[in-house]
């Protein structure tokens, strides 16, 4: 039994070509076998896979669909941490003072 979507969510805009490697399609050919890379992607996908037969299509789909999150994810972290590093020590300072100030009375 092999876990994947059975669907695309919403309107499929346009059928692209991906160019694959002898690898990538050894990869693709492992995520359709191992169970424990199935169930990592099942994870990954946060819910939005069906247990059914896979199609090579689906597959990639999945697989697209948590790198696009993994880039979103990575840009969301590293604006957080240049934002973080443009504060001077003077204003992290006053902005750590403002954030225990104003604890809610049910943290203590």
């Amino acid at each position: 039994m092999l876990i994947m979507a059975t669907r695309t969510p919403g309107r499929i805009a346009r059928r692209a070509t991906l160019p694959l490697t002898d690898s990538d399609l050894a990869d693709l050919e492992r995520m359709k076998s191992d169970p424990s890379l199935r169930a990592a992607l099942d994870e990954l996908m946060q819910g939005e896979l069906t247990t059914t037969e896979v199609t090579e299509s689906a597959l990639v789909h999945a697989i697209w669909v948590c790198g696009i999150r993994a880039v979103r994810e990575h840009a969301e972290g590293k604006a957080y941490l240049d934002l973080a590093a443009s504060f001077t020590p003077e204003e992290v300072e006053e902005r750590r003072h403002y954030a225990t100030r104003n604890r809610a009375s049910w943290t203590d």
